[in-house]
């Protein structure tokens, strides 16, 4: 059974009104249902939203007022909890405030089978209160959010929140008609901008996953009371989807899956940000278009149909550069290696290998590895060219300028990779710092190699 938690803050009335009852009445009006006449825009919200708690949050004074005197009952026929909070005139008391209200978003309620869980939809009223007391509220909001996507609550069991403000300064003066305003989407707006930071910043797709999630289910939630059902409820769902292409991407990320990296993953987030349902979220959530602009920019090169082609190369390429603005150097440098084979594999002109998956020959490729090892330490004079039982043997003066500019980038790329997978374990160890700037001149270079136009001409 649904448990909506209307959490709130009372104040002493405008300019501090001496007369009862201090607050100006008015019918509140939210989505064409209107409340009865009151002062009290509590009252509209039991009318409107039927909370199952009321909590009120006040000043000692407010207490005097409203609470001791039975005001508040008077007017709210309902029974609430009444929290004191302080005025919020010192550093101390502003924490004492931001402390308060977080222990009430977490207050736990028992459910039917008397486990404790926390509620199933929290409606946070800023209309009134003293001062900051509102704005402390919606900070202590943001902050529940994030420990409550910290706890993995995200999918099933976090509450969905909903932000109320009672906008009396927009009233209707010939129908006494005040508006509630719903404001989540601002808040909501902050969070997937945070989210979508995290992700292009260190390529983890945990908050955004999360924020996919609780927004799903709140608008889904709110939907289906409004009677809204099937179809109706698609655009929603698509937030699952998008959270999921996401994820996936991430994890490929993380676990250097170059082959779905490529062809897939990319590819299926990007098919997310087209997607007509994405527009109705962009819609809802407007600053969003410029944040999911920049991530589709840092997407969309990486695409490719095929790994170990020109088109691969150029995938690669811009995901060994994305590798180091992430800080995954070990990634970052296996990237650079598996990409200088593929490139010479193409300049010798050796076969061309379906993609990582179903039909790929590891013999294939291991043959093509050998050929690039065997040719880079000819080049260093370490080395005759050898014969290659599955292959034609490479006749070292022939080699390409493309192979030979190849071949000199290899040598230093293989080190840097044995460093970084041996943790620094050897007598030529570099440093952090020499070990960073290596990879970005790798980076650079190898970017220069595979995006030039292909050139099979010897050199004299």
């Amino acid at each position: 059974m649904a448990h909506i938690r209307l959490i709130t803050f009372l104040g002493m009335g405008p300019g501090n009104k001496t007369v009862e009852p201090f607050y100006e009445q008015a019918v509140y009006e939210f989505q064409q249902a209107k409340s009865t006449l009151t002062p009290l825009v509590q009252r509209a919200h039991c009318e409107l939203f039927n909370p199952s708690e009321i909590i009120v949050l006040g000043t000692k004074d407010v207490e005097k007022r409203w609470v001791a005197s039975g005001l508040a009952k008077k007017y709210l026929e309902r029974d609430f909890d009444f929290i004191q909070v302080p005025k919020g005139e010192s550093e101390s008391e502003l924490w004492d405030i931001f402390d308060k209200v977080v222990q009430v978003f977490n207050r736990p309620v028992r459910n039917s089978q008397g486990q404790e869980e926390l509620p199933t939809e929290i409606l946070l009223d800023v209309t009134h209160g003293f001062r900051t007391q509102p704005m402390f509220s919606m900070a202590a909001l943001n902050f529940v959010l994030s420990e409550w996507s910290q706890m993995d609550l995200a999918e099933n069991h976090a509450p969905s929140v909903r932000i109320l403000y009672g906008a009396f300064e927009a009233r209707n003066h010939d129908t006494n008609v005040t508006p509630i305003w719903d404001l989540t989407e601002f808040v909501m707006a902050a969070r997937w901008n945070t989210a979508i930071d995290a992700f292009m910043r260190y390529g983890r797709a945990d908050d955004l996953h999360q924020v996919c999630m609780m927004d799903c289910k709140r608008n889904t939630d709110l939907a289906m009371r409004q009677g809204r059902k099937g179809h109706e409820l698609r655009e929603f769902s698509f937030l699952k989807s998008l959270g999921n292409a996401a994820k996936s991407f991430a994890d490929d990320l993380a676990t250097a899956r170059l082959g779905d990296l490529l062809t897939k993953s990319s590819k299926e987030l990007l098919n997310k940000m087209t997607d007509p349902d994405f527009e109705k979220l962009i819609k809802r959530l407007p600053p969003l278009r410029s944040t999911f602009e920049r991530l589709r920019k840092w997407v969309e090169p990486l695409q490719a149909d095929t790994v170990f082609s020109r088109e691969g190369l150029k995938g690669t390429a811009h995901l060994v550069e994305l590798l180091g603005r992430l800080e995954r150097f070990a990634e970052q440098a296996a990237m650079i290696r598996e990409g200088l084979i593929t490139h010479f594999a193409l300049e010798s002109g050796m076969p061309v290998l379906p993609n990582p998956g179903p039909g790929f020959s590891p013999k294939e490729r291991e043959s093509q590895e050998k050929q690039w090892n065997n040719a880079e330490a000819w080049l260093r004079g370490k080395a005759v060219m050898p014969t290659c039982r599955t292959e034609e043997p490479l006749e070292p003066m022939k080699l390409s300028l493309k192979q030979r500019e190849n071949l000199y980038l290899s040598s230093t790329v293989v080190e840097v990779r044995n460093d970084i997978e041996h943790a620094g374990i050897n007598n030529k160890a570099m440093n952090s710092t020499s070990l960073r700037k290596h990879l970005e001149k790798l980076s650079t270079e190898f970017r220069d190699l595979v995006l030039q136009d292909s050139s099979q001409t010897p050199p004299t």
